[in-house]
């Protein structure tokens, strides 16, 4: 009878102590514990959610600073989609060129998308991308304006063509002949440049019923191809680099580029493209950006100074009856010159 009173006094209490426990919550239980270890033991027993909290710490800052928080990309100028910091990479890299039309393309395909893009640890809207691309690359072209041609084109180490001029729109292909001052000015005997009364070197007047059609040395030059102005720079080279070619030329005179500018005489155009391959065999290619008909005798417009461009100029003969400014005489002949000038894509 004892035992049973007993037993039925302890089964409430074991109940109460059961549901009190059963209330203490489970991490209040594990805190309580807690406190008894010592920090190493806290760290080991933490260990996995410790290292989980500081690569988010550490990793947060990156993925805001890269394009990963940017969905959305641009179509840049015709390349495969890049994000935004990587038209910055593409420019450094001169992987897109620096000339004027290639600002406008990419400028138009970033008004074009209305999406938001990343530049580091901001995002900038497109109007705002837009104003950051135009100062990068107008900065880019600015050095590239003023650097020498070969930190922008090296030389290649196995050049595959050399001295040679490529148009590919009209299968042109030629080879290039450089001349020299000597071929242009008059010397006398010594080889000394003769000078007018101002002081002026003078330069071969054609003078064919007297000399023949290869009179003047550059007519010999333009047997073996296109011939580069000595006076001026050479293809690349900041300035008006000048070139000259036959349309057509004496049937008398035996050469495979009789006609060879013939194809681009009133009918090339801006934006065409075209490929001159120096003394070293860089590869330069030029954008079209001029073309134009001028008298034989505006020297001013045919060797116009391009202080601060790279360009090069094609010119060849328009023949039509008319009174050469030259000789004052009436007949078939060359009494205007047309002009194409190509700027260099860095």
């Amino acid at each position: 009878m004892i035992k049973s009173d007993l037993l039925n006094q302890a089964i409430p209490v074991l109940d109460q102590k059961k549901e009190s426990q059963l209330r203490t919550p489970k991490t209040y239980r594990k805190t309580f514990s807690v406190t008894k270890r010592n920090p190493i033991q806290i760290f080991f027993a933490f260990k996995y959610r410790i290292l989980v909290i500081l690569i988010i710490l550490f990793c947060t800052p990156l993925i805001y600073a890269s394009n990963a928080n940017s969905p959305q990309s641009i179509e840049a100028i015709g390349y495969e989609k890049t994000f935004s910091n990587g038209i910055i990479s593409k420019i450094s890299k001169k992987s897109i060129g620096l000339d004027g039309d290639s600002i406008a393309q990419i400028t138009q395909a970033i008004a074009t998308n209305k999406s938001e893009f990343t530049f580091t640890s901001k995002i900038y809207s497109s109007q705002e991308v837009l104003q950051n691309l135009q100062g990068i690359i107008t900065g880019e072209i600015e050095k590239a304006k003023k650097a020498p041609l070969d930190t922008i084109v090296p030389i290649p180490a196995n050049p595959q063509l050399v001295s040679f001029l490529r148009y590919p729109k009209y299968n042109i292909n030629v080879p290039i002949q450089y001349s020299k001052l000597q071929d242009i000015f008059q010397t006398n005997d010594k080889g000394e440049f003769i000078k007018d009364k101002n002081g002026t070197f003078i330069p071969y007047e054609e003078n064919v019923a007297r000399d023949g059609p290869l009179g003047v040395p550059i007519q010999r030059l333009l047997i073996d191809g296109i011939v580069h102005i000595a006076f001026t720079p050479q293809p690349g080279e900041i300035g008006n680099s000048y070139i000259v070619g036959h349309s057509s030329n004496f049937s008398t005179v035996q050469s495979n580029y009789n006609y060879i500018l013939k194809p681009i005489e009133q009918i090339s155009q801006p934006g065409e493209e075209f490929f001159v391959y120096d003394k070293d065999g860089r590869e330069l290619k030029f954008r079209v950006f001029d073309t134009l008909k001028i008298d034989e005798r505006n020297t001013s417009e045919a060797y116009k100074d391009f202080a601060d461009r790279r360009v090069v100029t094609l010119q060849t003969s328009i023949l039509s009856y008319c009174t050469s400014t030259v000789t004052g005489k009436y007949g078939y002949q060359p009494c205007e010159r047309w002009l194409t000038r190509g700027e260099l894509v860095l």
